[in-house]
């Protein structure tokens, strides 16, 4: 699901109103739109309306259910799924062309780089590894960096496949995984999908 920013604060649950009354105005309505798009998402497959609590920074979604949530300062986006047929969701969204050749040297790998058909791709791959973090940390707790994951992009099949470059629990359910993306009013929305038999 995804929404343009707006000042949705008046749809957010008490605890989520919190928070967003905690910090200042454009983080609130990033916060408060990506949790309106979250419900919508799990809505989508079954689950009420409920409260979306944090620990830390992550969003903790009912037990029924995986997901994952991104904002910029346009758009909010989330995705949300079954327990029962997923280990883990990611989904990132970016500005076309918001990754500079110079953030590029940092996160893409010499593969990636040598690979890119066009500049604005660059933020595809930044959004795709952003979408591995996200689906694979709430599975296996394990962080990885831009350096520790490698894309394999299909453009003809608009898909991609990740995997690790060093051994990490994780680079199973990494292998497992899928990703698809779209264009979407100037943006890349992005999302890795880990199956659940997939481990970690």
């Amino acid at each position: 699901m995804v929404a343009q920013v707006a000042d949705h604060r008046s749809a957010l649950f008490p605890a989520e109103a919190a928070y967003a009354a905690s910090v200042v105005q454009t983080r609130a309505w990033q916060f408060a739109t990506g949790r309106m798009v979250a419900r919508a998402a799990l809505g989508r497959i079954g689950v009420p309306a409920c409260e979306i609590s944090r620990r830390g920074r992550l969003p903790v979604w009912p037990a029924s259910a995986v997901g994952s949530i991104a904002h910029t300062g346009m758009l909010g986006a989330a995705i949300a799924g079954p327990a029962t047929g997923h280990g883990g969701l990611g989904i990132d969204v970016e500005a076309r062309t918001a990754v500079s050749p110079q953030v590029a040297e940092r996160v893409l790998t010499p593969a990636e780089r040598d690979w890119l058909p066009a500049p604005e791709w660059r933020t595809m791959v930044f959004c795709g590894k952003e979408a591995v973090y996200k689906a694979v940390y709430p599975l296996a707790g394990e962080f990885l960096g831009f350096s520790d994951v490698e894309l394999d992009v299909d453009p003809d099949a608009g898909e991609f496949h990740a995997r690790c470059r060093r051994s990490f629990r994780s680079a199973g359910a990494v292998a497992a995984g899928r990703g698809y993306w779209a264009v979407y009013r100037a943006h890349w929305l992005v999302v890795f999908l880990i199956p659940r038999d997939a481990g970690a």
